[in-house]
């Protein structure tokens, strides 16, 4: 009966919704669309999806970012990251978790991943042909601890990983996969310190550190409250949009699978030798 259930509930993507046109935030468009992926326990969750286009129409074998939002952050704060993403040529899937809280249905990024390539198998009219084989967890703070997770506990699924203002939990073996990874975070974070995401970051055969001058913790996020400004304790030191953009220059860059030897605007690597 779980199963009849679970089926009848996975609603197929909704029509496609223009975001952004062709080189307005990236070489591609961005269109966006959502439908319901569930799990074998019956619960089924919203999954936002933002998809590359060029002519009106969705590109096709796309890789794939499955974005886990931070904790008690709606994932509607993260639209800004999922559409420049998708804009670089990815597309990126949002899931909803309980409470807006990552930890209480961790593996529905894994979910999501698998309830959009059967849509797409399937001759789904939105998502046919759009999803490439390679996939990306991609975490902001708490979903950048899930997402390690995840990206051990599904390796055959995930090989990419990246952590924003955030870091392994003690305890998960990292040091067992030697898969690239990028650790990105701001100079002005008051949140994650930058000497734990440093640490973090050493626990990986093959991880490299970006860190962002002049950007917070909650520059990651749209809509910011005055009481999480507060509670981190900190302030930008130069214009968010201008951090963001630097950002997304080493971001697109670890996903398109680019070294990242090079020199970045805006960006140190403290680890580097």
């Amino acid at each position: 009966m779980i199963g009849v259930t679970l089926l009848l509930a996975c609603s197929p993507p909704t029509p496609l919704e223009t975001v952004a046109d062709e080189g307005e935030l990236g070489p591609f468009g961005v269109a966006r669309s959502l439908f319901r992926a569930g799990r074998k326990t019956g619960r089924t969750f919203d999954v936002d999806v933002h998809l590359p286009t060029q002519d009106g129409a969705p590109t096709g074998d796309n890789p794939v970012v499955v974005f886990v939002q931070g904790g008690k952050v709606e994932r509607e704060r993260y639209h800004w990251i999922a559409a420049e993403v998708a804009a670089g040529g990815n597309m990126v899937l949002s899931p909803q978790y309980p409470g807006d809280l990552a930890i209480l249905g961790s593996n529905r990024s894994h979910a999501a991943l698998k309830r959009a390539r059967a849509l797409d198998a399937d001759g789904d009219p939105v998502l046919e042909g759009t999803l490439g084989a390679h996939a990306t967890l991609m975490g902001h703070s708490l979903g950048g601890v899930i997402s390690t997770k995840q990206w051990l506990r599904h390796d055959d699924d995930f090989t990419g990983l990246v952590l924003i203002a955030s870091y392994p939990a003690d305890g998960d073996a990292v040091e067992d996969v030697d898969l690239p990874v990028l650790s990105i975070t701001g100079s002005e974070d008051g949140s994650a310190s930058l000497t734990d995401v440093r640490a973090g970051v050493r626990r990986f055969p093959d991880a490299t550190l970006a860190v962002v001058n002049g950007m917070t913790h909650y520059d990651w996020t749209s809509d910011t409250t005055a009481e999480e400004r507060d509670a981190e304790g900190t302030t930008s030191t130069r214009d968010v949009t201008e951090a963001r953009d630097d950002a997304l220059v080493v971001i697109d860059a670890y996903l398109a699978g680019e070294p990242l030897d090079g020199e970045f605007a805006g960006i140190d690597f403290p680890e580097r030798p």
